[in-house]
């Protein structure tokens, strides 16, 4: 039992933005469609996890983005986790163009809690004992701290999550958080942002009906984005523009 999976792709036009090429917040659905591919291939998907009592919890992730491929260009999409440690394990992904270069990678930091107590629960009794682990690591250094303190910020609007930003455990998807957010920037913005990478921190499930409030700052290339539901900080954003 092999921990890489790997599989030709196009990027369809579905997944695009205005430019015709993927649009950032798909490169996260991407990935974690085929971390759910994978995940059921070696038996810890999320259904058969809550057979288990357990949950997957997404905690942070990260995407970099060294050149976005165009609607209807082929690639090699490829996921594969790292080792684990005692309650934390980190998932890596690359989008591959033909011929082995690197156009996207991206890492996610996961947890499992038991539903019933909602407790972190040991990774070494999530995997399968015979899953063997790839030596490759993509974006090998730390996420990042997130200042949290946004007194000095200002409004960036606000979104009312819905019905279809929902998945199986009730609450906003990990990704309906980055599509949302990327729709707060207008077409004229968007062009304008040549996105090196984009970090999320999430802090606090939300739910349907609930509205995030948005608060942005910037400096140089950086631009970090906090959203808050009532006084409650929900998730961190940092998108780093390239220099």
């Amino acid at each position: 039992m092999t921990a890489k999976y790997s599989k030709e792709a196009i990027i369809e036009s579905s997944r695009c933005d205005m430019g015709g090429r993927l649009a950032y917040a798909h490169a996260f659905s991407m990935f974690q469609d085929i971390a759910g591919e994978h995940a059921d291939l070696i038996g810890v998907s999320l259904p058969a996890l809550m057979k288990r009592d357990l949950f997957w919890l997404t905690v942070r992730t990260k995407v970099r983005f060294y050149k976005r491929p165009s609607m209807l260009e082929p690639v090699s999409i490829m996921t594969w986790p790292e080792a684990p440690d005692k309650v934390r394990a980190n998932r890596d992904y690359a989008i591959e163009a033909p011929g082995g270069v690197t156009l996207i990678e991206g890492k996610t930091e996961w947890a499992v809690l038991s539903i019933s107590g909602g407790r972190p629960q040991p990774m070494k009794d999530i995997y399968p004992p015979e899953l063997t682990f790839e030596d490759r690591i993509v974006l090998p250094e730390p996420f990042i701290r997130i200042n949290t303190e946004f007194s000095d910020a200002y409004d960036f609007g606000e979104y009312t999550v819905r019905s279809t930003d929902i998945d199986l455990g009730r609450h906003m998807n990990n990704t309906a958080y980055v599509h949302a957010l990327m729709g707060l920037f207008s077409v004229e913005e968007l062009s304008k942002l040549d996105i090196y990478e984009i970090e999320v921190s999430f802090r606090s499930p939300t739910f349907e009906g609930q509205t995030i409030k948005y608060l942005k700052r910037n400096s140089e290339n950086i631009i970090d984005i906090a959203g808050f539901v009532e006084d409650k900080n929900v998730f961190l954003a940092r998108i780093t523009l390239r220099k």
